[in-house]
């Protein structure tokens, strides 16, 4: 079995965070969160993610130096997550390094799809997720909250028992 893909997720907005965690491991996909870009540049060579998901407006250190930090040592793909919409912006993410550039709100189906294309994209084409959505998953599901990790149902449970469980594992 191929090893799953690995996405670092830094958002300093835990319900943002968790929702993206839960679209990406119904997906197969193996999640860390961490919610400031100090953390981030801390776990990135222990996780060794496949790509990051950043967003711009973070406690301390900003996506825009974290996404410089990150380009110093790695070609990780790097997607912004942001509530930043102004044109300039998106140039400046992208100028910094970023390969993509989302807006706030975002649809978590057309996040996923970006994230496969650029992981597939990254790997030649050879990896992404396993299953087709609205498949059962035959991957373990975790993901990893503050150094700590949860087990989330799998894809064939209700999305309400998704939530109970996600809100039962982060309180």
């Amino acid at each position: 079995m191929a090893e799953k893909q690995r996405i670092l997720i830094v958002d300093d907005d835990a319900n943002i965070a968790e929702l993206i965690s839960l679209y990406l491991m119904k997906e197969c996909y193996e999640t860390m969160i961490v919610g400031d870009g100090e953390e981030a540049l801390k776990r990135f060579p222990e996780f060794k993610p496949n790509l990051v998901l950043l967003d711009l407006m973070l406690p301390g250190m900003d996506g825009y130096q974290v996404c410089r930090e990150l380009r110093s040592s790695s070609q990780v793909p790097i997607i912004m997550l942001t509530a930043r919409s102004q044109e300039m912006d998106k140039v400046t993410g992208l100028m910094n390094g970023a390969d993509d550039y989302v807006t706030k709100p975002f649809s978590p189906v057309e996040l996923t799809a970006r994230v496969d294309a650029l992981i597939r994209r990254s790997s030649g084409g050879k990896s992404g997720p396993a299953p087709l959505s609205g498949f059962p998953c035959s991957c373990h599901h975790r993901a990893e909250t503050a150094g700590r990790l949860c087990g989330i149902p799998g894809p064939d449970r209700k999305p309400d028992q998704l939530f109970r469980h996600l809100q039962r594992s982060f309180h």
